[in-house]
C-alpha cells in the first residue's frame, strides 16, 4: 500500500493511499479489495488517480474525498470493505485522542488524513513495514521473496487485517502450499509469513494472536530430493572439460569446484574482492550494497589452490576493475547461473548432478582428508555449531591453503 510520508515540525506524518510521480504530481493509489473487485467484476488489482496537483496540502485534501468515493462504492457492494478513519494532521503517532492532539500540537486548522488503527493494518501493509525495517529490505531478492511468501496469503485468502486472521486460514494457506511446494519450501514461507506478522505487532506494541505460528507440516523434508555428489572421475571429467572450453560459466564452476563455495558467492565476487598478488591468492567473500550472505560465517578469505586459482587468474583479465568478476550474472544472478551451468553439466557432460552437489562434494571431500572440523567450516562458511567459543580468533591463510591442497582435483 502506497504511503505518503512527511515532517511537520517535531512530528512524522504519513497519509494512506497518497503517492507522487516523478514530476512531482500528486496521486491516489490503493489496492482494490478482493470482495469488491469480484463483485464489481473488475480485473484491476489497484485504482489509481491524479489529484491534478503539486501542492501537498491540498493533495492531502483531496486524497481524502477521492477515498471517501470510493469507500462509499466498495462499502455499496462489499460488507467487509474497510472503512477509513479520517483524523487530523496533526494527530501523534502514539495514537492519542484528535483533541489531544489538536491541544498539544499547534495550528488549530485541520487537514484530512487518512489513517488505520494498527490492530486493523492489511497483510500487504505489515510487509512494507518489515522490509522498511528489516536489515535485508533493500536486497532485491529479499524482497522479491517476502513478497512472494506473503503473495501466497492473499491469493489463498485474501489481503485481510491482521486481526481478521484465523486459525482456518492459516491451514488454508499451508494446504495450498503444500499443492505445489515440497514440504521444506512451505516451512520456509511460513517463516517470512510469521516474522511479517510478527514484526506488525511488535512494531505497534500489538497483543495479536499470529494464527500462522506452530502450522505442523505434516512428513517435513522426506520429499526432499538428496543432491547426490560428485564422483572422483566426474570432479576429473569437470575440471578438463571447463579448461577446455575456458569462458566465465566454466570459470564459474572451476571456483567452486576447488573452494567449496556457494554458486550465489562465487556470481557475485566484484573483481575487488579478487586477491591473486597476495603472499597466499584468495577471494574474499563480503557483503556489499546489492548483495548480502545466507549467514555471517559466510564473510571470509578463502585460499586460491587448483582449479580455483587458475578459473581466478583467466576470470579476471580484462576485466573492469570497479566491476562484478561475472558480468553476466553479478552480483545477484545466481538462479539464472544455476540453471545455465545445471543444464551443461547434465547436457553436455551427462553428469546428473548440480552445482550445489559441488559444495556438498567439498565437504565430503575435507572430511575424508582428516581436516578438522573448524577449518572446514571457516573455508566453506558453513555455521560453526553452538559452541561459542569457537567464533573467536582466525586462522592464517597459509594453514587454509595447506588443507585445501589435500583436496585439490589431480
Amino acid at each position: 500500500m502506497r504511503r505518503y510520508a512527511f515532517s511537520e515540525g517535531c512530528f512524522s506524518v504519513s497519509v494512506r493511499y497518497l503517492t507522487t510521480s516523478r514530476d512531482g504530481v500528486f496521486w491516489y493509489y490503493r489496492r482494490i479489495p478482493i470482495a469488491a473487485r469480484a463483485n464489481l467484476g473488475l480485473t484491476a488489482n489497484f485504482v489509481r488517480v491524479s489529484l491534478s496537483t503539486r501542492d501537498r496540502s491540498e493533495a492531502i485534501r483531496r486524497v481524502a474525498e477521492v477515498n471517501a468515493k470510493y469507500e462509499d462504492e466498495w462499502k455499496s457492494v462489499s460488507p467487509i470493505a474497510r472503512k477509513a478513519e479520517h483524523l487530523t494532521l496533526w494527530t501523534l503517532l502514539n495514537q492519542q485522542p484528535v483533541a489531544q492532539a489538536a491541544a498539544t500540537s499547534g495550528p488549530s486548522s485541520e487537514v484530512a488524513a487518512v489513517v488505520a488503527s494498527p490492530a486493523s493494518l492489511l497483510l500487504s501493509e505489515a510487509l512494507g513495514l518489515y522490509l522498511s525495517q528489516h536489515p535485508k529490505g533493500a536486497n532485491k531478492r529479499f524482497r522479491q521473496n517476502a513478497r512472494l511468501s506473503i503473495g501466497y496469503v492473499i491469493d489463498a485468502v485474501g489481503d485481510l487485517p491482521l486481526d481478521r486472521y484465523t486459525r482456518q486460514n492459516a491451514l488454508a494457506v499451508r494446504d495450498a502450499l503444500l499443492a505445489k511446494s515440497k514440504t521444506t519450501s512451505v516451512k520456509r514461507r511460513f517463516n517470512v509469513i510469521n516474522a511479517v506478522f510478527n514484526a506488525a505487532n511488535h512494531e505497534h506494541a500489538l497483543t495479536l494472536n499470529n494464527p500462522f505460528s506452530g502450522i505442523r507440516i505434516a512428513n517435513l523434508g522426506s520429499d526432499t530430493e538428496k543432491r547426490e555428489e560428485f564422483t572422483p572421475d566426474e570432479l576429473k571429467t569437470l575440471a578438463t572439460a571447463c579448461r577446455q572450453i575456458a569462458d566465465d560459466r566454466r570459470y564459474i564452476i572451476a571456483i567452486i569446484l576447488d573452494s567449496g563455495a556457494r554458486l550465489g558467492e562465487i556470481v557475485g565476487l566484484r573483481v575487488s574482492d579478487v586477491f591473486l598478488d597476495a603472499l597466499v591468492p584468495y577471494i574474499h567473500i563480503r557483503p556489499f550494497s546489492g548483495r548480502s550472505l545466507k549467514t555471517t560465517s559466510s564473510d571470509r578469505k578463502v585460499p586460491l589452490v587448483g582449479e580455483a586459482l587458475w578459473a581466478a587468474k583467466r576470470a579476471i583479465e580484462g576485466k573492469d576493475l570497479s566491476g562484478p568478476l561475472f558480468p553476466d550474472y553479478g552480483p545477484a544472478k545466481a538462479d539464472s547461473a544455476s540453471n545455465a551451468l545445471n543444464k551443461w553439466v547434465r547436457e553436455y557432460l551427462g553428469i546428473p548432478k548440480t552445482m550445489h552437489g559441488l559444495r556438498h562434494t567439498m565437504r565430503t571431500r575435507m572430511r575424508v582428508a582428516a581436516i578438522p572440523e573448524e577449518i572446514q567450516n571457516r573455508i566453506g562458511g558453513w555455521t560453526e555449531g553452538t559452541s561459542v567459543s569457537r567464533g573467536y580468533g582466525s586462522y592464517p591463510l597459509e594453514l587454509l591453503r595447506k588443507h585445501l591442497e589435500k583436496v585439490v582435483v589431480d
